[in-house]
C-alpha cells in the first residue's frame, strides 16, 4: 500500500526517452498550468510500482501500446494490488469491444485518442479536483463506453445536456431555452454554438454506429439532437434506475 496520498498529483506511464516522452512533457506542462504535480514513471512494472507505493496519485495516466494483450495484463494488475488507483486509459482505438474490454480490465476510463494535451489535461483535472458536475464523469463514462466522439467541447455539452434532462425531464420539451441557452450561459458561448457543437458530435458518432449502439436503435436517418438527448436519457433511466423515468 502507497505510503501517503497526493492528492493533486497526477502520474504518467511511459518510457523515458524518445519522442514518447518528448509528448507527455507537453502534456505534463498543461497539467503543471492547471496547478497539478505531473510527474513520470517508467513502463515497467517494477518502476510503476515503486511510484505508486512512494506516493499514491490522484490520478494514473496509461497510454495504451501496441501490445493490446500486455496492457490489459497490466491494468488487471493494478485493479488488483491497488483498488483505489484511478487509471485513465489513453486508447488510440475507436473499436467499442476493444474499450470496453479495458473498463473490464479495471480502468478508471477510457480516453479516445487523439485529442488535444490541452483538452486531456482539462478532464483530468476535472475529475482530480471535482470540478465537473456532480452526474457528469458518470455520463461521460456511460457515452464513452459506447464508442461516442469526444475529442470537441460538444462532448461536454452533450453530457451537461443529459445531465440537465435527468434532474428535469420537463426541460427536454423547450430544449433551446431550458438546456441549450443554460449550457451556453454556463459556459460562455451562445445557445446556437451549443446546438450547433452537439449536432457535430452526433454525426460523428452516427458515422460510427456508436449511436445505435447506445440507444439500442437503428438510426436510418439523422435524429433530431432533442430526440437524441430524450433517448439516451431513456436508456440511463431503464438500465440504472436512477432517475426518474421521462415522461412523453
Amino acid at each position: 500500500m502507497a505510503s501517503r496520498k497526493a492528492e493533486n498529483l497526477v502520474l504518467i506511464c511511459c518510457r523515458l526517452h524518445g519522442y514518447e516522452k518528448y509528448a507527455y512533457d507537453y502534456l505534463a506542462d498543461k497539467l503543471r498550468g492547471l496547478k497539478l504535480r505531473a510527474e513520470f514513471c517508467n513502463v515497467s512494472q517494477a518502476d510503476v510500482y515503486a511510484a505508486i507505493e512512494n506516493e499514491f496519485p490522484a490520478a494514473f495516466i496509461l497510454p495504451r501500446g501496441d501490445n493490446i494483450r500486455y496492457d490489459l495484463m497490466k491494468l488487471r494488475a493494478l485493479s488488483r494490488d491497488f483498488p483505489e488507483l484511478r487509471v485513465f486509459l489513453l486508447d488510440f482505438s475507436d473499436s467499442p469491444d476493444q474499450i470496453q474490454s479495458c473498463y473490464d480490465a479495471g480502468a478508471f476510463a477510457v480516453l479516445t485518442m487523439p485529442m488535444p494535451f490541452e483538452r486531456l489535461a482539462k478532464i483530468i483535472e476535472g475529475y482530480v479536483t471535482g470540478g465537473f458536475e456532480s452526474e457528469i464523469p458518470y455520463i461521460a463514462d456511460y457515452l464513452r463506453k459506447c464508442g461516442i466522439y469526444e475529442d470537441s467541447k460538444g462532448f461536454d455539452f452533450l453530457c451537461r445536456a443529459i445531465e440537465i434532462v435527468l434532474n428535469d425531464p420537463q426541460a427536454v420539451k423547450g430544449i433551446v431555452k431550458n438546456v441549450y441557452t443554460k449550457i451556453g450561459e454556463e459556459m460562455s458561448t451562445t445557445y446556437t454554438n451549443v446546438d450547433r457543437m452537439i449536432r457535430y458530435v452526433v454525426d460523428r458518432s452516427l458515422e460510427t454506429g456508436a449511436i445505435d449502439r447506445l440507444t439500442g436503435k437503428t438510426h436510418t436517418e439523422r435524429p433530431l439532437n432533442q430526440k437524441l438527448i430524450r433517448d439516451i436519457c431513456d436508456m440511463i433511466n431503464t438500465e440504472h434506475k436512477r432517475y426518474f423515468i421521462i415522461e412523453e
